[in-house]
């Protein structure tokens, strides 16, 4: 119990958004980190801190930025689950990577379900593909963590 709460405590600490004062690298820094699961880590973090700039894009009145950082933040995501597969580890048996991104995979579709509610009805097109897009990611995430495969 001791060991699922700390596991749980560092997924959080891993995976959070930023602090005000605290630096999240570029998408390019993200693909060029060579360790696979770091750069999971990394890319969900760089996604989740994304959803703010959208934010204050849109607010701005630049929803072409903005529709372009969405497509951003889908790339993140994909980046972070290519980067799990390329590893090899069975999701449902080495499971702590995946879970690490699945739990913020799933902050991350929180945080696009607020932006989603501030914006106005004619931007939530392209933010509800992106987010649909997320959700089919994070399911198939969870399906791999959750199932075993079965021997032949």
């Amino acid at each position: 119990m001791k060991l699922r709460l700390a596991a749980m405590a560092a997924a959080t600490v891993l995976t959070a958004a930023p602090a005000p004062g605290e630096t999240v690298p570029s998408m390019e820094a993200v693909k060029r980190e060579i360790h696979l699961e770091k750069r999971a880590r990394l890319a969900i973090r760089y996604a989740r801190a994304t959803v703010s700039r959208v934010e204050a894009l849109y607010r701005e009145g630049n929803s072409n930025e903005g529709a372009a950082l969405l497509l951003e933040i889908q790339e993140a995501v994909e980046l972070a689950n290519e980067s799990l597969q390329a590893t090899g580890k069975p999701a449902w048996k080495k499971s702590k990577p995946f879970k690490v991104v699945e739990i913020a995979t799933r902050k991350l579709l929180r945080d696009l379900d607020d932006l989603d509610k501030k914006l106005s009805f004619n931007e939530r097109d392209q933010l509800l593909s992106v987010r649909t897009h997320i959700e089919q990611l994070n399911q198939k995430l969870l399906m791999a963590i959750m199932t075993k495969k079965r021997k032949k």
